[in-house]
C-alpha cells in the first residue's frame, strides 16, 4: 500500500484527479481488504473504457499519443518488495537486498508511449 501512495499522491496525478490530497497506506488497506473479485473485473473494466473515452478524445483532437497510433511499445517489468512477518501470498525467492527474506515480486505491463499502466500481475517472491 506504501508504493501505492507514492504513486497516487504524485503531484501531476492528484491534479489530473482534482484531488486536494491523497489517504494514506492504512486507510487504502481498510478499503482494499473490502474490496471482492467481481469489484476488481468491474473495476478493470472501467480503466479500460476510460482509457478508450480518452483515446478517442486525442483522436479526434487531432493530437497524436506519441507514437502509439503507429506503433505500442509495452515494457513489462518486475520488482521486488521485501515484507516482514507474516504477509500473505509472501514468500522467500529472488531478493537482492534482503536474500532469504518473504517478498512480493509484482509484475507491470506500461505502454511506453503513453506511461499507461495496462496492466500488473501481484506474485509472491518466489515467482
Amino acid at each position: 500500500m506504501v508504493q501505492v501512495v507514492k504513486v497516487w499522491a504524485d503531484e501531476v496525478i492528484q491534479k489530473m484527479a482534482g484531488w486536494d490530497e491523497f489517504p494514506v497506506d492504512t486507510m487504502l488497506g481498510r478499503i482494499m481488504k473490502t474490496i471482492s473479485h467481481g469489484d476488481i473485473i468491474e473495476m478493470t473494466g472501467m480503466m479500460h473504457r476510460f482509457r478508450g473515452k480518452v483515446w478517442k478524445r486525442m483522436i479526434r483532437s487531432g493530437k497524436r499519443l506519441g507514437s502509439a497510433l503507429d506503433v505500442l511499445w509495452v515494457d513489462v517489468d518486475s520488482t521486488v518488495d521485501g515484507v516482514y512477518g507474516n504477509q500473505g501470498g509472501a514468500k522467500s525467492g529472488y531478493n537482492p537486498k534482503k536474500k532469504g527474506h518473504n517478498s512480493y515480486h509484482p509484475l507491470m505491463a506500461f505502454i511506453s508511449e503513453t506511461k499507461e499502466v495496462l496492466h500488473s500481475w501481484f506474485r509472491c517472491g518466489s515467482a
